[in-house]
């Protein structure tokens, strides 16, 4: 079965920047309900592969600068927005152990153990992605096939 979910504006913007954009929230990835071990989890579709255009050679604490990307470990992992010229740092999103975290413009869904966690963060001209983990870390960048009508 195939679930989808709509993800409200947290606090990142503010009612006049929403009034200002003319929009305010997103429909979130499609997920699958699974039942595993006598409990309900929610996974990514399995059709949301199709979607890796790359994989890119990325390494822990590294920036992202790219607005659409997935990124999977077996250690857990930290998304970050990093502001450069302030060095500010704002987690987004932390997972332990086993976590595939999509990041589609502002929406962020990380799937692991527990409960999978929908946000949504604005990385902008200014900041950037980082992401932290342990363990090695498998990053692809995501869009639409060119060939597709």
């Amino acid at each position: 079965m195939l679930l989808w979910g709509w993800a409200w504006e947290g606090a990142e913007r503010t009612p006049a920047e929403i009034t200002s954009a003319g929009w305010c929230g997103t429909l979130t990835s499609p997920r699958e309900v699974v039942l595993s071990d006598h409990a309900v989890r929610l996974e990514p579709a399995t059709e949301l592969t199709r979607l890796r255009r790359e994989s890119l050679h990325y390494h822990s604490g590294a920036a992202l600068a790219i607005p659409s990307f997935e990124a999977s470990t077996a250690n857990g992992l930290r998304l970050l927005l990093v502001d450069p010229s302030t060095g500010e740092r704002k987690t987004v999103a932390e997972s332990d152990g086993r976590s595939r975290l999509l990041v589609d413009g502002s929406l962020i869904e990380l799937f692991g153990p527990g409960p999978s966690h929908t946000t949504r963060a604005y990385p902008g001209i200014d900041r950037h992605w980082v992401i932290e983990s342990a363990g090695a870390i498998e990053v692809w960048r995501l869009g639409l096939p060119i060939d597709q009508p």
